[in-house]
């Protein structure tokens, strides 16, 4: 009996020591979870903070990327403009340069006919001469 207190008194204190390093060992388990849960939902967040990036990225560059051939269009709409306006005006300017030629070549014309008094075969020789030369203007 003597001893069995003693040995109790240990046994007692043994025992309150295992439960009291369980019980810390389950609050230490607890607190590792809290964390490793923590952890992945700062990661999940991460994950789809990092997609969303991606997805603005790449939402901001096909925008970018319609507004460049946006533009190209516009520039090369503005270019085939300009290109047939000019067109115009050289054909403008051409037809006018022929009305000019023609003009002054049936001056001279008249002026030879004038000037010459001419009988009718001379006068269709000139008139010939000045319809080749007006065909002439036209082909250059």
């Amino acid at each position: 009996r003597f001893l069995f207190k003693p040995l109790s008194g240990v046994m007692e204190a043994r025992t309150a020591k295992i439960e009291k390093d369980i019980s810390e060992a389950e609050i230490l388990k607890q607190e590792a979870q809290e964390l490793k849960d923590e952890y992945t939902a700062k990661i999940d967040a991460s994950r789809k903070e990092a997609q969303k990036i991606i997805q603005d990225s790449t939402f901001h560059g096909e925008r970018a990327k319609a507004d460049i051939i946006a533009e190209a269009k516009r520039e090369a709409g503005k270019v085939l403009e300009d290109a047939q306006r000019e067109v115009e005006w050289q054909k403008q300017k051409a037809l006018e340069d022929i009305k000019t030629q023609t003009v002054g070549l049936a001056v001279a014309a008249a002026g030879r006919i004038i000037e010459n008094s001419l009988d009718r075969k001379t006068q269709e020789a000139l008139i010939t001469e000045f319809l080749k030369r007006v065909e002439r203007s036209r082909a250059n």
